[in-house]
C-alpha cells in the first residue's frame, strides 16, 4: 500500500470521526469561532487573515453568547404570567355551556333499574360538567343504601356525567317473627320484607339484634355461621334450596318441598364444592323424580329414599 492510499485511508477516518460528535457541541465551538475571527477583523488584524483565534478571543466569545442566550430566554415572571393566563382561559371554557351536562349513563347495577339509580342519586341534566355535577353528594345517596358497597361518579366530555355502583347481592332471607330479613353472603341486612322474596329462606335462627346496613347478630351463631358458608356454596356451585335449616352440625336443604337433601354441615359444603351433589340431583331430576330424601355420607357418597 502507497503513501497516497494510506493518506485517503485516514482522511476517511477523520471524517468518520468527525460525524460521531454530538452535533450540539460541534455547532456551539463553530459559533464561538466565528464570533472569534469576526472580533479579530474588528480589531484590524487583516495582515494575518490564516491565524486562528486566539485562546481569549474563543473565551471573549463564548460570553458573549452566554449572555446572548439569556437575554433571549423568557424570564420567570413571563412565564408564570403565560401559565395563569391559560388557565384562567381554560377555567373560563370549562365554565361555557359546552359542558352541560346532556345525559347520565349508569353502570354495574343489577338490581337496581337505571332510572332507580338515577332517582336515588338525586342526579339532573342541565348542570355543568365540572363545576356543578353534585359527585360527592350522588355518593353520599347511593352508599348510603344497603345494597350499595360502592359508587363512583366520573365525567365523560363533553356532557355525560357516569355513575358506576357495585352492588351487594342479597342471598338469603331469615324468618323473623312474620318478616323476612333479606340478607347478602356476609350477613349483612339489606332490608325488611312481609312479603316472601325469591332467595333461600333460612329458618331456626334466633335474632338478636338488627340494623339496616349491618349485620345480623344472633344468639345461634355457630348455626348462622354454617348457614352462611353453605348459601355461599351453594351461589358458586350453582345451587339452589327454596328452604335451609341448621341445627348442631346437621343441614337440610330443600330442592322442592318434596325434595330434601340432608347431611353434617361439612359434608354438604364439600359435596357442593366438588359439585357431587348437583350430579345426583341431576341424574334424579333427569329420571323425573323431584320427591324424596338425598342423605349425603362422610364417606362422600349419598344415598336416596323415595320418601322425605
Amino acid at each position: 500500500m502507497d503513501e497516497r492510499q494510506i493518506e485517503n485511508d485516514n482522511s476517511e477516518t477523520s471524517v468518520g470521526m468527525d460525524f460521531g460528535l454530538d452535533d450540539e457541541f460541534v455547532s456551539i465551538d463553530r459559533q464561538i469561532d466565528e464570533l472569534a475571527a469576526e472580533m479579530v477583523d474588528v480589531d484590524g488584524s487583516e495582515e494575518v487573515p490564516e491565524e486562528p483565534p486566539s485562546e481569549l478571543d474563543r473565551q471573549i466569545a463564548a460570553n458573549i453568547l452566554k449572555r446572548q442566550k439569556k437575554r433571549s430566554r423568557p424570564s420567570p415572571f413571563k412565564v408564570a404570567c403565560g401559565i395563569i393566563i391559560l388557565t384562567i382561559a381554560m377555567l373560563v371554557f370549562m365554565s361555557t355551556g359546552v359542558f352541560t351536562i346532556d345525559s347520565i349513563q349508569v353502570e354495574g347495577n343489577d338490581y337496581f333499574t337505571d332510572e332507580e339509580i338515577i332517582n336515588m342519586a338525586h342526579a339532573t341534566t342541565g348542570k355543568n360538567l365540572f363545576y356543578h355535577s353534585g359527585s360527592r353528594e350522588i355518593v353520599e345517596y347511593l352508599e348510603g343504601s344497603p345494597y350499595i358497597e360502592e359508587a363512583k361518579v366520573s365525567k365523560r366530555i363533553p356532557g355525560t356525567l357516569v355513575i358506576r355502583v357495585k352492588e351487594r347481592e342479597q342471598i338469603a332471607a331469615v324468618v323473623y317473627n312474620k318478616e323476612y330479613l333479606v340478607v347478602d353472603s356476609q350477613g349483612l341486612l339489606l332490608r325488611r320484607s312481609k312479603t316472601k322474596p325469591k332467595v333461600t329462606i333460612v329458618t331456626g335462627i334466633k335474632i338478636r339484634k338488627m340494623e339496616l346496613g349491618e349485620k345480623l347478630e344472633v344468639t345461634n351463631s355457630k348455626e348462622w355461621k354454617s348457614a352462611l358458608r353453605i348459601l355461599n356454596a351453594m351461589n358458586e356451585g350453582d345451587l339452589y334450596f327454596k328452604k335451609l335449616k341448621v341445627s348442631d352440625d346437621t343441614a337440610r336443604g330443600y330442592v322442592y318441598d318434596s325434595m330434601v337433601c340432608k347431611g353434617r354441615v361439612e359434608t354438604m359444603i364439600e359435596s357442593i364444592e366438588k359439585e357431587r351433589l348437583q350430579k345426583v340431583l341431576k341424574a334424579l331430576f333427569k329420571k323425573g323424580i323431584k320427591r324424596g330424601t338425598v342423605t349425603l355420607t362422610e364417606s362422600g357418597y349419598a344415598s336416596f329414599e323415595p320418601k322425605v
